[in-house]
Parts: structure tokens; C-alpha cells; sequence
């Protein structure tokens, strides 16, 4: 009855209250309207690579991949976009035969997900600065907050650091201080670190000290990726 008697008082109102009852909904029309503009804009500019651009080799083994999150935007790469340097990052995983990422929506074991343990190849030429590679794989859902990039390689390649991060325990084939080529074994795909499932961070940033640090963009083979983007990457000779 409440309601009912609200209506009624509505509409027993005068004109003027139903134009700015109109007025208010035409307001929030165009809000919202303006809003999802700006979305869809900062999306679409999130796609297209920025100036700077480091063009590098795709840095796992054959396979069809998809971009779990990445991107020049904030709405593409929501997550990456509040840490400074690694605000272009991209998380990489793989597809099962089905074109799934996993056996199912959330598998318990690591062996559910196409790329545990999938080889991870070195996407420059440059030289190993730092690896770590002692710390337990965490079982799905359980995240290492104190090792966010768990076992981790990071190279310099010219004026750049590459970070391949969330790695397998016990897998880096490298050491800090080896010269190393790109297409080189640098480890395998785990679950390491700062993670919820298995998948291959990578990030680039500038050659500098961790404050001066600016991120890089990067692009694989002449494709800028971003977030639900697939790769399919073939064999080499």
C-alpha cells in the first residue's frame, strides 16, 4: 500500500516535477553514455602498440596461446596497470585441444593446465642478470605473497630487463652472469609466486634503478598483444 500510495502522489504531481524527473533521466543517460564512450576508447587505444615498442621472439614452445591479461589500458590490463613498471606486462597461457587454458573451470592438480610445465624460451639476446629457481610450485588457488614473481629470470637485452616470471621449481637452465640467444631454454612454466594458476608473466622494463625504472611495451614477431588475443606458435627450424 506504501508504494501505491507513492505512485499516487507522483502522479498527482504537477508538470514541472515530471520534467525534472525526465531532466535527472536524461542526465543519467548521457552519463552513462559518456562513460562506456570513455571505455570503449581507452580499449581500443589499449590495442594499438605505443611509441618505444621492443619487438622480441615469442617466448614459448610450439602451441596455441592466449593473452590472460594485457594490454596498453587500463581496461585491458586492469590488474598489470597499478604497477608502474610493469603496468605493459602480460600473463601468457596455453590452450588444450579443446581451446580450453584447462581440463576444467579450476582443476586441483597443476597437470590440469596446458601450460604447467611448458618449455619457456629466451626472447632476446642478451645476458641472465638474476634467477631464482628454489621456491615450491603452490598448489592452484594458493598465492605466495612474499615471492611475487616466484622462480624468475631476468635478462638484459640491450637497454631493456625482460622478466619471465612464475616458473616451475628446479626447471631455469641458466645462471646469473651467462650470455644467452634468443630462442635459448631459459626454464618451464609453473605456478611460483604471486599466483593463482599456472601461467608465463612477462614484463620489460628500462635498464635503470628500480625508481627511474619506466615500463616498455613489447610486441612478439611484429604483433602487439593484448588481453583474450591468441598466438599460435610454430615450430622452428
Amino acid at each position: 500500500m506504501l508504494i501505491a500510495a507513492v505512485y499516487r502522489a507522483i502522479r498527482s504531481a504537477p508538470d514541472a516535477k515530471w520534467a525534472d524527473i525526465s531532466g535527472h533521466r536524461r542526465t543519467w543517460q548521457y552519463g552513462t553514455a559518456f562513460f562506456f564512450a570513455i571505455v570503449l576508447a581507452d580499449a581500443g587505444a589499449g590495442r594499438v602498440a605505443p611509441p618505444g615498442t621492443m619487438d622480441l621472439r615469442f617466448p614459448l614452445e610450439p602451441g596455441k596461446y592466449a593473452v590472460l591479461q594485457g594490454g596498453n589500458s587500463l581496461v585491458l590490463n586492469s590488474f598489470h596497470h597499478w604497477f608502474p613498471s610493469d603496468r605493459l606486462a602480460l600473463d601468457i597461457v596455453k590452450l588444450n585441444a579443446f581451446g580450453s587454458r584447462a581440463q576444467s573451470l579450476a582443476p586441483a592438480n597443476l597437470t590440469g593446465y596446458a601450460i604447467f610445465n611448458a618449455a619457456v624460451q629466451s626472447p632476446c639476446s642478451g645476458t641472465v642478470e638474476l634467477v631464482e629457481d628454489d621456491l615450491p610450485d603452490n598448489p592452484p588457488g594458493v598465492m605466495d605473497w612474499e615471492h611475487p614473481p616466484g622462480n624468475h629470470v631476468l635478462l638484459r637485452c640491450g637497454a631493456v630487463r625482460i622478466l619471465l616470471a612464475h616458473l616451475r621449481g628446479g626447471s631455469v637452465v641458466v645462471a646469473a652472469g651467462e650470455k644467452i640467444a634468443a630462442g635459448q631454454p631459459v626454464g618451464r612454466v609453473g605456478n611460483s609466486g604471486n599466483t593463482r594458476e599456472p601461467h608465463l608473466h612477462i614484463g620489460a622494463e628500462t635498464a635503470e634503478s628500480p625508481r627511474k625504472a619506466k615500463p616498455v611495451p613489447l610486441s612478439f614477431e611484429g604483433r602487439f598483444l593484448s588481453v583474450n588475443d591468441i598466438v599460435e606458435a610454430a615450430p622452428r627450424e
